[in-house]
């Protein structure tokens, strides 16, 4: 019975400790309260501007980037200030310049980026089809021109084309099987 008071006073320091941790945890998590959804939504539009990578934000790989913790802290608070998406955007790339932007505005010269790949697949398909366009258009080839007699157009006598030619070779392969 004399080791109860002690026991009651470690069961009583310890309770009271982890009221006083389960408070601290609960002032830190509501500080802001965000849209996960839409805080990921806009950090996969960012490029991390640490300068030796070309990741997203949320994916740097560099330990304790100050530059993706930093623009995730900016879209973050930023969020819950209430910003939409697009102004949040809008503000890093004043800030950053529009390096920042995962992928280049829609606008000005920046535009040929995105119709460019378009123009290139029509222009290469055009070529394609004008290509074998004009190689169905071109003049099928005369009976006589096809079967030479498997000279293929070999500067012979007219002796030796055609099938004479057939069939002096196969006398030929005739007699040299027969040897066997």
């Amino acid at each position: 019975m004399k080791y109860l008071p002690k026991r009651a006073a470690v069961v009583a320091l310890v309770l009271l400790s982890l009221l006083a941790l389960e408070s601290v945890v609960r002032a830190q998590s509501s500080g802001q309260k965000v849209d996960e959804e839409a805080f990921r939504s806009i950090t996969n539009r960012l490029m991390c501007q640490c300068g030796s990578c070309s990741y997203l934000v949320l994916s740097c790989n560099h330990i304790s980037c100050s530059s993706s913790i930093y623009i995730s802290k900016t879209v973050r608070n930023a969020l819950a200030a209430g910003k939409s998406e697009e102004a949040i955007l809008a503000s890093l790339a004043e800030e950053y310049g529009p390096q920042v932007l995962a992928e280049p505005p829609r606008e000005g010269f920046t535009w040929l980026g995105w119709i460019m790949p378009y123009i290139a697949l029509l222009l290469g398909g055009g070529a394609v089809a004008i290509v074998l366009w004009r190689w169905k258009r071109t003049a099928a080839p005369d009976e006589s021109e096809i079967s030479d007699g498997g000279t293929a157009g070999l500067d012979l006598p007219d002796s030796a084309r055609g099938p004479d030619l057939v069939n002096k070779y196969r006398a030929e392969i005739d007699r040299e099987l027969g040897k066997d």
